[in-house]
């Protein structure tokens, strides 16, 4: 058997097939490589690739087969190859031109899998093609056009392609709408490569936009054009803008893309004016909380619709009004929030690439309980917008508080952080301190409550963030001394957390949650605190018994309704934990283990909760029976399972 080898490899060698072989595989690897790296140049479709590949196997089978029947002679031209048997009579002359084929081919060979693999083997460099789009200056002596809302369109066109690795929102660069730093500064600020900045203006029946890109570091121009056109024709200006953008900055677009940026959302001059008037009296709501110009904002887009009936952001901008008006007012309605249901379908039976539609109905969905709609409408807007920091804060909270996945809560809190700079960007660093501190690692916890401060200068804030993250790690006096640092600095900056209970004071505790639910009532949020069972405590420990008792009762018919309609906590068992602590302190045991019970149904616990149930004086009568001091093993398991994670997470992302 070696020996029929030996021979077949001799016959194969006598017959060029191996030279044949050795030349074909390079001039393969060559083609396939300029096919790599030409393709997004040239925007080739997804399946080239794949055919060429297909191509050159049907050719290398034709290529051995000839060259096993056929050969080259220097003398003769193209010959058929003889046997071996006569072969051998007589050896036929060697071609040095093969021999030097062969020898250049396989070097080739060599050389494109030594670049093609070693590079694989370290970190890959990613062109970080992140984008700040400033408010564009307004130039016009009238009010016919919206800076404010031609910046938040470009915004969003460019958000659509996938190239760019962050487009950050209208909401991160408002700020500089009226004061302007130098651009390393606002690039360091908002932590982006380059900025575009501009202006707008009309001009009889003429509109002109002058846009330049930025690098932000070297605060170098790279590129500056003007864009005109008829007044009727403004439409287009922002798909051009986008699209001219990104030629400039070398990102490459695919023809859905394209296709998802020329899109018109509407023909009517009329109802693109009132649309966008419309986002900027929004965009002052969020930044200020001008409820006026929330109701303002919410008349703008219903004129909106009067011109164009089929204006399908039209009715996403309406979803994102009633979802700000009807929070808390309706919060225990059977028809919570159904409004933005309604609107956001509407508008996707108009328009279903529209990615903030189905951002606002991941956050609706989330509300109402059902999780894993919530996850597919936050991944698809996802798909439409890969910028939408919407939807990466809308994942965080589903795999934070609901699916128990710490790592990726984090992951996605970090993304939606990266690009979202003001409109909620303390709350997200605050929470991811709170996950940190959650997850036992008081350090960063500290560091991100510490940039939140940076951010937001409210020091009240931060103490009272600090005195929380003490309380968590059983530091009760230093949690104290905190919190009455923040009341010192600001009286408004009242805590539901037990800080004063932890120590004895329940005088003062009593007297920091009735001014808190006076404060919640007179902004129409009453239903926001959750500590009717504390104050029922702290009401029973200074003897004011039949007010204790009103505040339990009350509390029962509030948890149980939050566990009926799916509100506020609901869904990560909250209620369960409260009413068990209520029913254990009334005496009624068997009520308080059926809670208690469901709440250790949850996968994982944060660590306050852990060290909170091992001295919640409301589970005071059943602290010492078994079944309760399993679910405190059970508890604190799960917590180490999380911690461990988490810790392993941060040790591979280099940030322990």
């Amino acid at each position: 058997m070696p020996n029929k080898l030996s021979q077949f490899w001799q016959e194969l060698k006598r017959r060029k097939v191996t030279r044949v072989i050795t030349v074909y595989a390079a001039a393969s690897f060559v083609i396939l490589q300029l096919v790599e790296i030409l393709a997004p140049s040239l925007r080739l479709p997804e399946w080239t690739m794949n055919l060429i590949l297909v191509l050159l196997i049907v050719g290398f089978i034709i290529a051995v087969i000839l060259s096993w029947i056929y050969d080259i002679h220097p003398e003769g031209g193209i010959v058929k190859t003889e046997p071996a048997s006569k072969a051998s009579e007589r050896a036929a002359p060697s071609s040095n031109r093969w021999k030097i084929a062969s020898y250049i081919s396989f070097v080739v060979i060599v050389g494109l899998i030594v670049l093609n693999i070693l590079p694989r083997s370290g970190k890959k460099e990613i062109l970080d093609t992140s984008i700040a789009v400033l408010p564009l200056v307004n130039l016009s002596s009238n009010d016919d056009i919206s800076s404010i809302g031609f910046t938040n369109e470009i915004i969003m066109e460019l958000q659509k392609i996938k190239a760019f690795s962050r487009v950050l929102s209208l909401t991160s660069t408002m700020q500089f709408a009226e004061h302007q730093p130098t651009s390393p500064e606002i690039g360091q600020i908002l932590n982006v490569n380059y900025l575009i900045e501009g202006t707008i203006q009309k001009q009889h029946d003429k509109i002109s936009i002058i846009i330049q890109v930025i690098s932000a570091k070297e605060d170098d121009h790279i590129w500056a054009e003007e864009f005109e056109d008829d007044w009727e024709n403004r439409f287009n200006l922002q798909d051009q803008i986008a699209l001219v953008v990104a030629e400039e900055l070398h990102a490459v677009i695919t023809p859905e893309e394209k296709q998802r940026i020329e899109k018109s959302s509407t023909y009517s001059l009329d109802a693109y004016h009132l649309y966008q008037r419309g986002e900027e009296k929004y965009m002052r709501y969020v930044l200020e909380r001008d409820t006026a110009a929330l109701y303002e904002a919410e008349k703008l887009f219903n004129k909106a619709l009067e011109y164009d009936s089929e204006f399908a952001p039209a009715f996403v901008s309406l979803a994102k009004v009633y979802f700000h008006r009807q929070y808390y007012p309706d919060l225990f309605s059977d028809t919570y929030l159904d409004s933005v249901y309604v609107l956001t379908e509407k508008a996707l039976s108009i328009d279903h690439e529209i990615a903030e539609a189905y951002s606002w109905r991941g956050r609706y969905f989330t509300e109402k309980a059902e999780f894993n709609k919530a996850i597919n409408e936050f991944e698809k807007a996802l798909k439409y917008n890969p910028n939408d920091w919407r939807a990466y804060r809308g994942l965080g909270y589903i795999y934070w508080d609901i699916l128990d996945d710490l790592p990726k809560a984090i992951e996605n809190y970090h993304k939606a952080l990266e690009r979202d700079r003001i409109e909620l960007l303390p709350n997200n660093i605050g929470i991811l301190g709170s996950l940190y501190r959650d997850t036992g690692f008081k350090g960063l916890a500290e560091q991100y409550y510490k940039k939140r401060l940076n951010v937001t200068a409210d020091s009240a804030f931060y103490y009272v963030d600090l005195a929380f993250l003490e309380l968590t790690f059983l530091n009760f006096e230093l949690a104290v001394e905190l919190n009455e640092k923040a009341i010192r600095i600001d009286s408004s900056a009242l805590s539901p957390y037990e800080f004063y209970s932890e120590v004895g004071d329940y005088q003062k505790q009593y007297e920091i949650y009735m001014e808190l639910i006076r404060m919640l009532e007179r902004t129409g949020r009453v239903n926001a605190f959750h500590n009717l069972h504390r104050l029922g405590y702290v009401c029973w420990m200074l003897e004011k018994h039949d007010e204790a008792r009103a505040y339990f009762i009350q509390y029962i018919r509030y948890g149980e309704e939050n566990i009926r309609l799916n509100r506020l906590g609901a869904y990560y068992k909250a209620p369960h934990y409260d009413l068990a602590g209520v029913y254990a302190f009334l005496g009624q045991p068997e009520k308080a283990y059926q809670h208690l019970r469901e709440w250790n149904t949850r996968n994982s616990f944060p660590l306050w909760w852990v060290n909170l149930i091992k001295r919640d004086s409301l589970f005071e009568s059943i602290r010492n029976e078994p079944e309760f001091q399993q679910i405190l093993k059970d508890v604190e398991a799960k917590y180490m399972v999380t911690h461990e994670t988490v810790k392993q997470w941060l040790e591979e992302n280099d940030m322990l």
